[in-house]
């Protein structure tokens, strides 16, 4: 029986891998987000210094505009001012601006700006890990002389005092005294402060997180995003915030992401007294990424010892000498690596040189066989050159016995015939005893001069034929004035027949002068006045003769 999955399984299959390719695009996008994020952070430590000297430009405003002023309370505000601007990036130096507001407190004998005065002062020496100190000019403030938004101030100081004890107390019996603390205070935040207001919903967050309500933190938080954007003063917290509630979520992706743009934050205001960076080169630390994590841990204690803040020291004092230990592995293990690459590499350019030494002698060889193939081929092409010639003078040759070969036999034929015809006539007047008619058919030359100037027409006719243009090569070779013109019953002259002859290979003159009836003499001389007549050297002339109308012109 064939079993057939149901519907309903199959689609909820379909579901479960969308989610998955889903959560896997997300993934990737949130990797690629972190990624951007950190090279803008590692540009911004690079700048850093440009953004501490803006900073101290911005103070410095301040400082002359409280050389300029000079009503108390609006010197108290401006030493106020510049105490917030040290707060973050020089402990002593806003020690220092807290005390000549105290001076100012005190010759004004206003209170309130006392005890703001002491509350600054109080901040101060809790971020300077002088926790007791802290707490005793707390205490000496009354609550009834203060109004709502000073309360409020003074909730915050000691909320903020036991937050920083419980991050740094080694005693776990501790522990839960001090939450306890935390608990009370920040109640007491959350019941005089205004809803709307910063103080309430960084207090109201803390405790939605305390309490596992991360949707509803982040929900609060965006509200307040919202409200205050990226530039207010409170952005940095807010993204570290935002890094807490990722971390309690294990989400380690978004968590890096705002602990980056915390550090942002922080870095470009200027700020020296942060816990961003420190937090996110720890991350980055167990995810491997030691480099990176080193560069974070050494720019976080740069700025901690700059700003004096000794509990951000003794954080640092923690997690850096790990860090710094792990980074000096690694780079021992890349110096490692480094050295066993080079010598892979000079293995490498050693093989590579012989490689190349072998292949240069191959190809000295080779151009060496090309060259020596070279010469072989063009002896060959020579040699075949010279057979080419050789085959087309035999060719020539060839075509001329043919021609001459037919032609003459036909001769031969018709001079047999007219012998017999010659013979019986002599017979005949033999037999007839007419001596007299006989012996002076004998002596006629009539017959032979008749035969020759036919042999002479025949051989004209067939050598025309196989020479069509000999008159006018011949001609081509001789001064214009002295050119050879034959007779108007004649297709050859004597000299061209001579030279006809020549053509053919008869250059022996006596043999010339047999076949044309003339002497040896004869024959000579008109050779000599016709290489008198050429354009062209006198020993070259015979030689080009033989060589009109051949087969290779």
């Amino acid at each position: 029986m064939h079993y057939t999955q149901p519907k309903t399984y199959t689609m909820h299959r379909y579901i479960f891998l969308f989610l998955l390719f889903f959560q896997c695009l997300v993934v990737y996008s949130l990797n690629k987000r972190t990624d951007s994020l950190l090279l803008v952070l590692d540009k911004t430590i690079q700048r850093k210094t440009l953004y501490a000297e803006k900073r101290e430009q911005q103070t410095d405003s301040l400082k002359n505009l409280l050389s300029q002023t000079i009503d108390a309370s609006q010197r108290f505000q401006l030493k106020d001012e510049i105490f917030h601007q040290y707060r973050y990036y020089n402990l002593n130096l806003a020690l220092e601006y807290v005390k000549k507001q105290a001076i100012i407190a005190a010759e004004a004998q206003n209170k309130p700006f006392e005890h703001r005065a002491t509350m600054n002062k109080s901040e101060i020496f809790g971020m300077m890990g002088m926790y007791m100190e802290a707490f005793d000019l707390l205490s000496g403030i009354e609550r009834m002389e203060m109004n709502d938004e000073m309360l409020l101030h003074f909730y915050n100081r000691h909320l903020s005092l036991y937050q920083l004890i419980a991050q740094n107390t080694l005693a776990p019996e501790k522990q839960g005294k001090y939450r306890q603390n935390i608990i009370h205070y920040r109640d007491s935040v959350l019941i005089i402060a205004a809803e709307s207001s910063p103080s309430y919903k960084f207090a109201k967050t803390e405790m939605l997180i305390e309490s596992g309500q991360y949707d509803d933190a982040l929900k609060l938080l965006n509200q307040f995003y919202a409200e205050y954007g990226s530039d207010g003063a409170s952005f940095g917290a807010m993204a570290h915030i935002f890094s807490k509630i990722y971390a309690r979520k294990e989400s380690v992706e978004e968590q890096k992401r705002y602990l980056a743009i915390s550090a942002i934050a922080d870095l470009r205001k200027g700020v020296k007294e942060h816990i961003a960076l420190r937090e996110l080169a720890v991350l980055l630390y167990h995810e491997g990424d030691i480099r990176r994590a080193y560069k974070y841990a050494k720019s976080a204690i740069e700025d901690a010892t700059f700003s004096g803040a000794q509990f951000r020291i003794l954080e640092m004092s923690e997690t850096l000498p790990i860090i710094i230990d792990a980074y000096e592995q690694k780079i021992r293990q890349e110096k490692r690596n480094l050295a066993l690459f080079l010598i892979l590499i000079s293995i490498l350019l050693c093989l590579l040189s012989i490689s190349t030494l072998i292949t240069w002698r191959q190809k000295k060889k080779l151009a060496t066989a090309k060259m020596t193939l070279k010469l072989t081929n063009d002896d060959l092409l020579l040699t075949n050159k010279n057979l080419d010639k050789l085959n087309k003078k035999l060719l020539e040759s060839n075509r001329i016995k043919e021609a001459y070969i037919g032609h003459f036999l036909d001769l031969c034929s018709d001079y047999i015939r007219k012998l017999e015809q010659f013979k019986s006539t002599l017979n005949k007047k033999a037999m007839a005893k007419n001596w007299d008619e006989l012996q002076k058919a004998l002596k006629s030359n009539e017959m032979i001069n008749s035969e020759r100037e036919v042999l002479f027409e025949n051989f004209d006719r067939i050598f025309l034929h196989l020479y069509p243009n000999f008159i006018n090569d011949f001609n081509a070779l001789v001064f214009e004035e002295e050119r050879y013109t034959p007779k108007r019953n004649e297709l050859l002259n004597t000299e061209l027949r001579i030279f006809a002859l020549i053509r053919l290979g008869i250059t022996d003159s006596s043999k010339i002068a047999q076949f044309l009836d003339y002497s040896p003499t004869t024959i000579y001389n008109y050779r000599t006045r016709a290489k008198n007549k050429s354009i062209i050297p006198r020993e070259d002339f015979e030689t080009t003769v033989m060589k009109i109308g051949s087969i290779s012109k």
